[in-house]
């Protein structure tokens, strides 16, 4: 049985109706990655 933990989480700003979501191996890497996929929709 593998310990490989795979972390999802989501990033919503609702006011500008943007989301994502992020996988990773830890919350932190899952968030950031999340977190890239907004600014990217924005364009910054």
């Amino acid at each position: 049985k593998s310990h490989n933990q795979v972390f999802t989480v989501s990033c919503n700003i609702t006011e500008l109706e943007l989301q994502s979501k992020g996988k990773g191996s830890s919350r932190k890497k899952a968030e950031q990655q999340a977190a890239k996929k907004i600014l990217d929709k924005l364009g910054t």
